[in-house]
């Protein structure tokens, strides 16, 4: 499994959100390992310098279901090490939190890592069943708009990690099936005339830029919408689709 970003969240590092200090760590079982995470079986060789979304820290209920990949962590880099179990229980598990637990309306300041981490994994194992609960994510427009948006609605900035989240897992899934869910995405914050100053169109480029993403996993299907992409007025919107274009063009 490659991770081509630093999930959300895990980029702070706050050093006691690593797994010596987790409360699933219940010491060495291995001659050769320092720790032992008791909720996947896995020797720990330097538990200071590895990390997941199970920790209290990010997991403050406590739950009991491993979500995502162990990281190595070292200074600003981060690298999948040991990928989440993948069990019918742990599938089970994630499709109840993605289903019960994961609101697109919900304002907090700083979105759970955990629940990014839960959309993420499922994104990797490409669960179908997950396709619906993604689905009411990404569909969903809690904001009223001003501006290029008006009369449309945009989804609450706070949640932006979890949207980028669940744009991705769906396309894994779904493949070209996700081109319609992911087509409004790629012109949030646009007006047909694009005569606004570049710092509108800049606001919501990252939800766009998420999309663009997205769409490499859908195929040559998703080649009209990069073609749409390519035409955005903020740069690293344009030049990541162009790079996938060209790519699809080889």
């Amino acid at each position: 499994m490659t991770e081509d970003r630093v999930p959300y969240g895990l980029e702070r590092d706050p050093r006691e959100s690593r797994c010596n200090l987790c409360a699933f760590n219940h010491g060495s079982r291995s001659v050769t390992a320092a720790g032992f995470c008791i909720l996947r079986s896995q020797d720990l060789p330097d538990p200071g310098a590895t990390q997941c979304a199970n920790h209290p820290f990010f997991n403050l209920r406590g739950l009991k279901i491993p979500i995502g990949p162990i990281y190595t962590v070292e200074d600003a880099s981060r690298r999948p090490w040991k990928p989440s179990p993948d069990t019918e229980a742990v599938r089970t598990g994630l499709l109840r939190l993605l289903d019960e637990e994961i609101s697109p309306a919900s304002a907090l300041p700083d979105p759970a890592v955990l629940e990014c981490e839960v959309i993420r994994q499922l994104g990797f194992l490409r669960e179908k069943r997950a396709a619906a609960g993604l689905r009411r994510l990404v569909n969903f427009r809690p904001m009223p708009n001003a501006g290029p948006d008006a009369g449309k609605a945009a989804p609450c900035r706070s949640r932006w990690p979890v949207l980028e989240a669940a744009l991705e897992a769906l396309s894994r899934i779904e493949g070209a099936q996700a081109l319609e869910d992911l087509r409004p995405f790629l012109t949030l914050g646009l007006d047909p005339a694009r005569d606004k100053p570049l710092e509108i169109y800049e606001r919501r480029s990252g939800l766009r830029s998420a999309a663009v993403r997205a769409l490499r996993h859908c195929g040559r299907e998703a080649k009209p919408l990069l073609e749409l992409a390519a035409k955005d007025p903020v740069r690293s919107v344009a030049e990541g689709a162009s790079r996938l274009l060209a790519i699809l063009g080889s």
